[in-house]
């Protein structure tokens, strides 16, 4: 599985993600390269800026828009079925 499906297979379970949970998770140094990459394939994904706890910066978190949720995992999966 690449990256790509790996992030996309984690949004699809109604999770938001971060830089930090996609390197703890998955190992995915660019994040924002990757969710770049879904949204140029058509997926519509969501981006929420939050402040850091301790009131110092901000990050970002990413989750997909309620449209795609509603659709079936088959329709997922081969949308990377065609793109291969």
């Amino acid at each position: 599985m690449n990256q790509k499906q790996l992030v996309l297979d984690y949004l699809w379970k109604g999770k938001k993600i971060s830089a930090r949970k996609a390197i703890a998770y998955f190992n995915i140094i660019r994040l924002s390269a990757i969710i770049y990459y879904l949204k140029k394939d058509g997926i519509e994904i969501e981006t929420e800026r939050k402040d850091n706890l301790n009131g110092k910066g901000q990050y970002v978190e990413y989750y997909l828009k309620n449209s795609i949720i509603s659709k079936k995992q088959e329709e997922v999966d081969s949308f990377f079925l065609l793109k291969k």
